[in-house]
Order: structure tokens, then sequence, then C-alpha cells
């Protein structure tokens, strides 16, 4: 390469620069290229591999907390059915003059609980599906139900 310069207005200069330059290549580049390139596909699969499974560790935990909450939103469910028919047991009751007052009060207390319990168990259900499907959005949401695990023969 070379350069020249030239001012304006002073006249010419004979200001010159020149160089040569020429590449150089160590020995067995190639090679630490290859190696290299080499390196680079392992650590991507390992990534890769690290990825899928958090994935698989995200899904089992978002799928679990499904099952649990729709179990739990099921058991609340027939609490209320129970609490629903104590209410209406002591109702009848203190129609009749068998129960007091109280009985009543503390009977429709325990209805509004267990309601507002099965309504809390109904919220976390919807979030954990919601949660499931934000994360996993090609994912059919049936949970199957879980089976009462049985004794181990040791």
């Amino acid at each position: 390469s070379a350069q020249r310069r030239h001012y304006d207005g002073s006249g010419n200069s004979n200001e010159w620069s020149a160089a040569l330059e020429r590449t150089i290549r160590i020995g067995g580049k190639a090679e630490i290229d290859a190696e290299l390139g080499d390196n680079d596909l392992a650590i991507g699969r390992a990534r890769l591999g690290e990825a899928r499974r958090e994935a698989a560790r995200a899904l089992a935990d978002l799928w679990l907390d499904l099952l649990a909450t729709s179990r739990q939103r099921e058991l609340w469910a027939e609490q209320l059915s129970f609490a629903q028919s104590s209410h209406h047991a002591v109702e009848k009751r203190c129609k009749a003059g068998d129960a007091s007052t109280l009985d009543l009060n503390v009977a429709s207390a325990d209805l509004i609980e267990v309601q507002r319990q099965s309504s809390a168990a109904a919220t976390a259900e919807a979030k954990a599906q919601a949660k499931l499907a934000v994360r996993f959005p090609t994912l059919k949401l049936t949970p199957m139900p879980l089976t009462e695990p049985s004794a181990l023969d040791m």
C-alpha cells in the first residue's frame, strides 16, 4: 500500500509512505479452528439438553400443580355439599324448635367458610391451568385423576 500527502496552497510535498503487507498463517491453525468448531457444537448440544431438561422439569411441576389444585377443588366441592346439607338440616331442626339460633348461625358460618374455600380452590385451579397454558400452549389440558396409592409388598 502507498500514500502520498498533498498540501493545498503551499505547493507540493514529497512526503511518501509505502508498506509491503503479507498475511501470516500460523501452522496447525486449521486443526485448531476445527477443534474450536467441534467444541462450540458440543457446547450447543449441552445447552440444548439442559434446556430440554428444564422444560421437562417445568412441565412436570406445572402439571402436578394442576392435578393437585384440581383434586383440591373437587374435595372442597364435596365439602360444600356436606356443609349445605348440614345447614339445611339445622334449618329444619330450628323450625321444628329442636335447634337454637346459635346452631343455625354456626352452620351458616361453616357454610360460608366452605364456600370461600371452594371458591379459592377453583381460583387456584384456574391459575394453575393458565400457567400451564401460557408456558405450554399446545398442550391439551385434560388432567387425569390421581389413583389411590397402593401398599408395597416387600
